[in-house]
C-alpha cells in the first residue's frame, strides 16, 4: 500500500523561466502544501501545458504530489505560453539547452531538494534524451515513453520510404498554435486557421499532385515550411543528427525507464533505446535501464487497440504504470529501496494469451527465428493472385509487376 504523506497541493500557473538568451518559457508547478524540500519531476512538451490529457499522459500528477514530489509541466520554446520560435529541425539543439536550463532552475527552487527526474511521451521523450546528452548533474532519472531512436526509422522515413502521412499531418497540426504568432489580426488569423484545417482534411483524404511540392497545402504553406524542406533534404543523416540518438548511447549516464506499445510507430526506436542503454550506457546506472511494452498504439494506453480488446489487464491503469514510475523515481531521487532494480528488466504484454510477463533479456533467448519467403508464379499482385508465404526459400520464379499510380489509388 502506498504511503501518501501529503494531503494538499499548491498549484502555480504560467511561472516564468528565463533562458540564457532572454527568452521566457512558462510552466505550471504542482507541489505539496507543506514545509519541506522535495524532488522535482519535470515534463516539457509542445502541446499546451494546460491540456491535462497531454500534460499528464502516463502520469497522475496529484498522486505524485501526494507521494512527496514537485511536478513541473512546461511549454517548450515557441509553443503556447512560452516565448520564442519553434521549428522541428532548427530548434533541436535549442531544446537540449532549454531542457538543461529548466532542470537547473527547477533544482534551485526553494521547495526543491536539488534532485530532478523527467517524464513524458513522444516529443517529450526526445526532449528528455536531448537534455540528458548535456549531462545536467541535477537530473538523476528519466522515464521517456513512446520514443524514437533514429529519425530515418519511424519519424521522417521508415525503411527508406518517406513517412509522408505522419510527418505532414503532425506538423500541420502542430502549427495551429503558430498561427496566432504569425497573424496578429484576428480576422487574418481566422482565415488562415480555416485554410489550415482545410489543408489537414485534404491531406487526410487525398494527395493528387505530383511532384508533391506542388500539392496545394504544401505549396502555399507559410506555417510549416519544414515539410517542403524535407523533400529537398532527403535522407541526409547530418541534417537530423541533433534529433537522432544513433551512436550516442555511451554518452548517456542517466537511467531510463522506457515504455512502448506493440502498435506504436516508435516501437522499434524505444526497444533500440533500451537495448543500447543496457549494453552501452555511459554509467552503471544507465545500464540498469528498463523496458515496458503493452498492447498500445501511440499515446493510447488503454486495453483497446483498433478493433481488438485485450482485456482490462492490458490497461496501463490496471498494470499501474504510474506506480511503476513512482517506484523508479523513489529509488533514484529519494534513495528508497523499492526493489525495482531487483525485478526483471523487461515487462511485456503477451498478446493472444493476454497476460503480462517479466523477462530478463531481449530478444528472448528462447526465441526461434523463422524466416518466411514470398513465392509467386508471376501473378501475386492482387488479393486473389497466386502469391504465398512459405518457410522454403525461393529458387527460380517469375517476377511480378504492378502499376503505381497514387492518383487512381493504385
Amino acid at each position: 500500500m502506498t504511503d501518501y504523506s501529503v494531503n494538499q497541493m499548491i498549484s502555480e500557473f504560467d511561472v516564468p523561466v528565463k533562458m540564457r538568451d532572454g527568452v521566457v518559457l512558462r510552466a505550471n508547478i504542482y507541489r505539496p502544501n507543506q514545509e519541506g524540500k522535495w524532488p522535482v519531476l519535470l515534463h516539457r512538451h509542445p502541446y499546451n501545458k494546460d491540456n491535462p490529457p497531454v500534460s499528464f499522459g502516463l502520469y497522475d500528477i496529484s498522486r505524485a504530489v501526494r507521494q512527496g514530489y514537485v511536478v513541473i509541466v512546461q511549454d517548450t520554446r515557441g509553443r503556447f505560453a512560452s516565448e520564442g520560435d519553434w521549428e522541428l529541425f532548427s530548434t533541436s539543439q535549442q531544446e537540449a539547452s532549454d531542457t538543461v536550463e529548466t532542470i537547473r532552475w527547477a533544482s534551485t527552487l526553494p521547495f526543491s531538494n536539488g534532485k530532478v527526474g523527467s517524464f513524458g511521451e513522444s516529443y517529450s521523450a526526445f526532449v528528455q534524451w536531448a537534455g540528458m546528452l548535456q549531462h545536467p548533474h541535477e537530473l538523476k532519472a528519466a522515464a521517456p515513453s513512446f520514443s524514437w531512436s533514429d529519425l530515418f526509422d519511424g519519424l521522417i522515413y521508415r525503411g527508406g520510404a518517406l513517412e509522408l502521412g505522419f510527418l505532414s499531418y503532425w506538423q500541420l497540426g502542430m502549427y495551429l498554435d503558430t498561427l496566432s504568432r504569425i497573424y496578429a489580426d484576428e480576422q487574418e488569423r481566422a482565415i488562415a486557421l480555416a485554410q489550415l484545417i482545410s489543408d489537414i482534411d485534404q491531406l487526410k483524404t487525398e494527395i493528387n499532385a505530383l511532384p508533391l511540392k506542388n500539392f496545394a497545402p504544401f505549396a502555399r504553406n507559410k506555417v510549416a515550411p519544414a515539410i517542403l524542406q524535407q523533400f529537398e533534404r532527403g535522407m541526409d543523416q547530418d541534417d537530423v543528427d541533433a534529433l537522432s540518438l544513433k551512436g550516442k548511447y555511451d554518452k548517456f549516464t542517466v537511467p531510463t525507464l522506457n515504455m512502448a506499445g506493440w502498435y506504436d510507430i516508435f516501437l522499434q526506436g524505444t526497444i533500440e533505446n533500451f537495448l543500447h542503454m543496457r549494453n552501452k550506457g555511459g554509467s552503471p546506472e544507465a545500464r540498469q535501464s528498463k523496458l515496458v511494452i503493452g498492447p498500445w498504439v501511440h499515446l493510447d494506453h488503454s486495453h483497446q487497440a483498433g478493433e481488438v480488446n485485450f482485456g482490462l489487464a492490458a490497461s496501463s491503469a490496471v498494470v499501474d504504470l504510474v506506480g511503476l514510475q513512482l517506484r523508479w523515481f523513489d529509488h533514484f531521487l529519494k534513495g528508497k529501496d523499492t526493489g525495482i532494480l531487483n525485478e526483471a528488466p523487461v515487462k511485456l504484454f503477451v498478446m493472444g494469451e493476454n497476460v503480462w510477463r517479466d523477462e530478463y533479456e531481449w530478444p528472448l533467448a528462447r526465441t526461434i527465428f523463422t524466416p518466411y519467403y514470398l513465392h509467386s508464379q508471376g501473378h501475386a499482385n492482387t488479393l486473389l493472385g497466386d502469391g504465398v508465404l512459405s518457410t522454403i526459400a525461393p529458387d527460380q520464379e517469375a517476377a511480378d509487376h504492378y502499376t503505381y499510380d497514387p492518383g487512381r489509388g493504385l
